[in-house]
């Protein structure tokens, strides 16, 4: 008690606690005062894109696309706080002979998605390698629905540099070695790809892609047309008097029937992973459209993920960015709400097919629909450091991409997902529906 007293007799002690005050109030002031003044601060936004459409290497289109929102700002953070108005603004084609062919059509005003489908609709016998190159990078959903709904093959190339008619592309094309065949990828100089899906062969486990003999490197940048070459193992069969017993392979055919045997003897590592998308007082998904119209002060997060999210409360004594359950129903009912029912029915079918279905790796299935909220749960694993089909990554994969066009209406406690890595056991293999034995 003495030291304290001693203390706050202090002069030093006093001076060096005015300055900190001092220098609190200096900074923090205006920064109060900058939030208070922008924290409603925003900004229009407008992005115009270029697609490059070329068929056998030479350029026949250009389409001109916009892409409009509005961006909020406060210290330290700028964000989407709108919905995103995308268009094509203009086609205009490089040659007289494809000018012809579409004199008739009308690009302007539509999706990008819907213009690339009805672009590519229009019949045609001289299609041939064709690519749609861009700086800005498309949906992965995109690039599928587009793929779903044409008869033709397409490269999409992305480049953070500027494409031009003048920018040449390689094609990196796969050689299978009797495999399943994998689709030739078109690419700008000096950049990089992924990695396709790797090819399967009856009786031989795929190790890597080669290049002139050796194993290709996937961050090396492409200069060339190249031609990857599969590298495979041949897989022993495995017999009852155990003289197989390094044959770790899970080979299954499309349909999902085992054509061999999982040796747990091995000791598999796996990890489980137990997904639940908690409750409706926690959290909900939706496949809305038109969120942002019948609730324009929500603060929609995440605008650019997926899925999008949004805060709900229970009642109406709420915050101004959050969306009341009350007025949800209310609108639902009286048709303000509107679904995006044929995605919602697509969420529904695939997680119908895995909880009816009796399918490798994915297992308790289960989900509730009220009122179009989704609340649903499973498991499912992945083999760690074994390449198998058995694995419910796939599945889980499915499931989500499916999620991906809803919203997530968060509450005010979240859901749980939980995971353990254990060794694959006849327990899990039964739970999981897979063929496995010992020898």
């Amino acid at each position: 008690m003495s030291k304290l007293k001693s203390v706050l007799k202090s002069k030093k002690f006093w001076l060096i606690l005015g300055i900190v005050v001092l220098v609190i109030l200096v900074f923090a002031i205006p920064i109060f005062n900058i939030y208070k003044e922008n924290k409603n601060a925003r900004n229009n936004i407008e992005n115009d894109y270029t697609f490059y459409i070329r068929n056998n290497g030479e350029l026949e289109a250009e389409i001109y696309y916009s892409e409009k929102y509005v961006e909020c700002w406060r210290p330290f953070e700028r964000y989407i706080c709108s919905d995103i108005d995308s268009f094509v603004e203009e086609v205009s084609f490089k040659n007289n002979e494809i000018e012809e062919i579409y004199k008739n059509v009308d690009f302007k005003g539509l999706s990008l998605k819907d213009a690339l489908i009805l672009y590519f609709s229009i019949e045609r016998d001289d299609y041939n390698n064709v690519t749609i190159s861009s700086s800005y990078k498309l949906d992965e959903k995109i690039k599928q629905e587009i793929m779903e709904n044409i008869d033709i093959n397409i490269g999409f190339i992305y480049s953070d540099n500027v494409l031009t008619e003048e920018t040449n592309f390689y094609t990196i094309s796969f050689d299978t070695d009797g495999g399943t065949s994998i689709d030739s990828i078109v690419i700008a100089p000096g950049y990089t790809f992924e990695l396709p899906v790797e090819p399967t062969k009856d009786g031989y486990t795929f190790l890597y892609w080669a290049l002139d003999g050796e194993e290709y490197d996937f961050t090396a940048p492409i200069t060339s047309d190249i031609t990857l070459t599969a590298i495979w193992k041949e897989n022993k069969t495995s017999s009852n008097n155990n003289n197989s017993s390094n044959n770790n392979s899970n080979n299954t055919n499309h349909n999902g029937s085992s054509t061999s045997k999982i040796n747990l003897n091995n000791n598999i590592s796996i990890t489980e992973y137990h997904i639940n998308s908690g409750t409706f007082d926690c959290f909900y998904y939706m496949f809305v459209t038109n969120l942002k119209e019948v609730f324009p002060k929500a603060e929609i997060s995440k605008i650019n993920n997926n899925p999008a999210e949004v805060n709900f409360w229970h009642n109406k004594d709420r915050q101004e960015d959050e969306v009341s359950t009350e007025e949800i129903t209310e609108y639902l009912t009286n048709g303000s709400l509107k679904i995006n029912t044929s995605a919602e029915n697509n969420f529904k079918n695939i997680l119908n097919k895995y909880e009816n279905g009796n399918y490798k790796g994915i297992a308790n299935v289960t989900y509730t629909e009220d009122n179009h909220r989704f609340i649903f749960s499973y498991d499912y694993i992945s083999f760690n450091g074994l390449s198998v089909s058995s694995n419910g990554e796939a599945a889980n994969k499915e499931i989500q991409t499916a999620l991906s066009s809803s919203t997530k209406f968060n509450g005010p406690c979240g859901g749980f997902g939980n995971y353990e890595n254990k060794i694959l056991t006849e327990e899990l293999c039964s739970k999981y529906n897979l063929d496995c034995d010992r020898w």
